[in-house]
């Protein structure tokens, strides 16, 4: 009996843990980078317009930058990385399917020596 219920509980934690949950009141994360600045500047908000907005404005005042762009928004997670261009690397983003899948498509995105990943997700504390 206590072997069936470990695999029991063992399958529902496993179960619990793989299926992404809904977060639909997280809201919404943007990401925004100047390409002529090594910066990533994060915004959230309750709607995508207000995330990106907040975004914007902290890479505007953060970097004293006028290039500031969205690079990705989501109610689920964004995933960053570095690419190793010169003279300034350059950041790449991707958004939804979790945590570990953004991980790896920014690395993707960023090329072959990608560095300094980071994921944030909407439901994580900001």
């Amino acid at each position: 009996m206590g072997r069936k219920f470990f695999s029991v509980a063992g399958a529902v934690f496993v179960a619990w843990y793989a299926v992404p949950n809904a977060h639909a009141d997280g809201g919404w994360i943007a990401v925004a980078n100047s390409p002529n600045h090594e910066s990533k500047d994060w915004g959230y908000g309750p709607n995508q317009a207000t995330a990106e907005s907040n975004a914007l404005a902290l890479c505007a005042q953060m970097e004293h930058a006028s290039d500031c762009r969205v690079l990705a928004s989501s109610t689920d997670c964004i995933g960053t990385a570095w690419d190793a261009a010169l003279p300034i690397n350059q950041l790449h983003a991707g958004s939804g399917g979790g945590p570990e899948i953004v991980k790896s498509g920014a690395m993707v995105l960023a090329g072959p020596y990608a560095n300094d990943p980071e994921v944030r997700c909407t439901w994580w504390s900001h």
